[in-house]
């Protein structure tokens, strides 16, 4: 599996693959993105908000993510959905829960947990009471109870509905952005094997889409009304520096094409 991230900031003109990362099938989604967190946040410290689907979240990453400040953004939910579900919602400091039923009432921390109680009143002729996550009190009424850990998937549930129309999407250009990864590919599958090449692959193949992004950005801004940047036309002759740069890389990819070729030493692994 491939897995990539790239920025998708709406107020930037450019976005650009950030992180690379692959593989096996059989590790999950979320264990390769707890994996390469700590290297995403080096590489992008400025990093506030991850979209992803319902594979990547986890309470171990929720538990990273927050500790990094950084605000997970699901766009689906693995598994069965709750008959009556409790959403939670987070404004500045204050937590308020509201139930299946539409009641809102805010939430209060015990030495363990997190609690909201509905009264009497909240409760009384609920259509959901038989499905309700709620806990009876002695005194009616009833009381929500949930942990930090449960707090943080909750939101991260939830966070994608508070925010505005043009933000809820964001994640949906990785999907191009894979099928570029795929485009060489005949029917879609790599005509190699191993992990190794796969990671060479996809990190060459990562630096290709990023150069071609920014090439047709300075093209852009080269024939704006502005023009603050002029792309040259193409020499017959590279020059000698650049020549020098492009060498490791040309035998590189000669070495890719041929079969069992392996450019690199086994103990260096690029992802």
């Amino acid at each position: 599996m491939l897995h990539a991230t790239e920025t998708a900031d709406p107020e930037n003109d450019l976005q650009l693959i950030t992180d690379v990362a692959v593989a096996p099938n059989n590790v999950e989604d979320s264990r390769i993105l707890g994996e390469r967190l700590p290297e995403m946040h080096r590489k992008t410290p400025d990093l506030v908000e991850l979209h992803t689907d319902g594979a990547y979240g986890s309470e171990a990453n929720d538990r990273e993510l927050a500790q990094r400040q950084i605000l997970p953004v699901q766009t689906g939910i693995r598994g069965p959905s709750a008959r009556a579900p409790m959403r939670v919602v987070q404004e500045a400091d204050l937590l308020h829960v509201r139930c299946a039923a539409g009641h809102v009432v805010p939430g209060s921390t015990t030495r363990k947990h997190y609690k909201a109680e509905f009264s009497a009143a909240h409760c009384a002729g609920c259509p959901f009471a038989a499905v309700c996550q709620t806990q009876p009190r002695l005194h009616g009424g009833r009381t929500f109870y949930f942990t930090k850990e449960e707090l943080l998937k909750r939101l991260r549930h939830y966070r994608i509905e508070t925010l505005p129309e043009e933000r809820r999407t964001l994640r949906a250009n990785v999907e191009a952005t894979m099928r570029q990864f795929k485009a060489p590919c005949r029917n879609g599958k790599l005509r190699t094997r191993g992990l190794g090449t796969v990671r060479r692959y996809a990190f060459l193949r990562a630096i290709a889409v990023n150069f071609g992004r920014i090439y047709r950005h300075l093209q852009q801004l080269s024939s704006g009304p502005e023009a603050p940047v002029s792309i040259p036309a193409p020499a017959h002759r590279l020059p000698a520096a650049l020549y020098a740069l492009l060498t490791p890389l040309r035998r590189l990819v000669r070495a890719l094409r041929r079969d069992g070729g392996d450019p690199f030493p086994a103990a260096v692994v690029i992802a």
